[in-house]
């Protein structure tokens, strides 16, 4: 096999141009990693956080949903785990993981304002420990805190 040989470029490594730039430069190029900006039906996240429970928020959530908003369904208890879960947030710093919450409203609907938080679901033996993220905005509690062991 006569193949001919191809020989890279050499490329420099992030830390070689570490080591020949300053700390402010190191500062900018980590505040500019690019990372996967998340959008919920086309609308990005800063603006949903905005939006909270306003009308527009409410339309593009999965029919289920809108119909439980609809009736009015979002009892005392409900509003309850969002203080709580409020509460939690406020009192960390910028860079902690809040205090989890412990709760057994596995019927509650992931929202906007509670992306970050962490929380323990009850799943009928014991709290699972989840930590809400924006891909479950429009689900509810219950399908992050299975309530058997599956089988293999």
């Amino acid at each position: 096999c006569n193949r001919p040989v191809v020989v890279a470029h050499p490329t420099t490594t992030v830390s070689a141009m570490a080591s020949e730039l300053t700390e402010e430069q190191l500062i900018a190029l980590k505040k500019r990693r690019m990372f996967k900006k998340f959008s919920y039906r086309g609308v990005d996240l800063e603006k949903l956080l905005e939006m909270s429970n306003s009308p527009e928020l409410v339309a593009m959530l999965p029919s289920r949903v809108r119909r439980r908003f609809r009736r009015g369904t979002i009892e005392r208890k409900h509003l309850h785990l969002m203080k709580k879960l409020r509460k939690s947030k406020k009192e960390c710093g910028p860079l902690d993981k809040p205090d989890p919450v412990r709760t057994h409203l596995r019927n509650m609907i992931v929202l906007p304002e509670m992306i970050g938080n962490v929380l323990h679901i009850y799943n009928g033996r014991g709290h699972v420990v989840v930590e809400v993220k924006p891909e479950m905005i429009g689900k509810y509690f219950g399908e992050f805190s299975i309530t058997y062991q599956p089988t293999l």
